[in-house]
């Protein structure tokens, strides 16, 4: 290459210099820009992507515990309803026996002491409504870990409903709650 083609290049580079420099700013701010612009768009802050939790009306009713609500459940745990008929549920409910006749493994119901009433459970399968255990009067306070069936059923595994009845001073039922329990039988 002769002094003239090099002095050429040269001054075409250093005219190139500030459109490549000015090229290379505006991007970087274009770039910027559009990440600012997309960060806010898909930020929670954006009106159109925001999800509230909605209030959910519970009437009196109490509210079922997920694992999306259970601190709130716990959190407001101690606010008891007023009605008489109120009843907080403490129990296990995968309940095992060795065999039809021995005493359960890891049963326990409690008459928790945020209830009002003295109760008693029946546990009946469903279908036949078979009882096949009936508890003894809980005062609120008072718990059972173990029970022995009433009933001989093969061994397997069962869904029993857990019948719960709040009763009185006198015994009388005032209310009745069934929850549903997995009964295993081993031998």
């Amino acid at each position: 290459m002769n002094n003239e083609t090099k002095k050429q290049n040269t001054k075409e580079k250093a005219k190139n210099k500030p459109i490549r420099t000015v090229v290379i700013i505006v991007s970087v701010i274009i770039l910027v820009t559009a990440g600012v612009f997309f960060g806010y768009w898909l930020s929670s802050d954006n009106p159109l992507f925001r999800v509230e939790d909605p209030e959910i009306p519970t009437g009196g009713r109490g509210t079922v515990a997920l694992p999306d609500n259970i601190d709130s459940v716990r959190d407001n745990s101690d606010t008891i309803p007023s009605d008489a008929n109120y009843y907080a549920v403490k129990m296990t409910n995968d309940w095992v026996f060795d065999t039809t006749d021995s005493p359960s493994r890891n049963v326990y119901v409690e008459n928790s002491t945020l209830n009002n009433h003295t109760v008693y459970f029946d546990l009946v399968l469903p279908g036949t409504d078979e009882l096949i255990y009936s508890s003894p009067y809980m005062p609120v306070g008072t718990f059972i870990d173990s029970i022995t069936l009433e009933t001989a059923l093969s061994p397997g595994e069962y869904e029993p409903i857990v019948v719960y009845h709040l009763v009185d001073d006198d015994g009388n039922v005032l209310s009745t709650l069934s929850v549903k329990v997995t009964l295993r039988i081993l031998g």
